[in-house]
């Protein structure tokens, strides 16, 4: 169970990052360009962004379609 505090801080980072990727659209952004545009550590990105494609408020892409496996978010 996380504390209040701590649920806020996480709503708006999820709105931060739903935020900076209608910014971007079409444009999807890695972990790592998100990380570097929010100023947050890849691995606190990676939780932000587990928790928002799984609430269905952004959407996981493979970018096969350039010959690489790296997975990128949009909304």
């Amino acid at each position: 169970m996380i504390d209040i505090e701590t649920a806020q801080q996480l709503g708006l980072k999820l709105k931060s990052l739903h935020k900076l990727l209608q910014k971007q659209y079409p444009r999807p952004l890695s972990v790592e360009d998100i990380a570097k545009i929010k100023n947050w550590s890849v691995a606190d990105t990676a939780v932000i962004i587990e928790l928002a494609v799984a609430a269905d408020i952004i959407t996981e892409k493979t970018l096969t379609e350039i010959g690489e496996d790296e997975l990128v978010y949009t909304i």
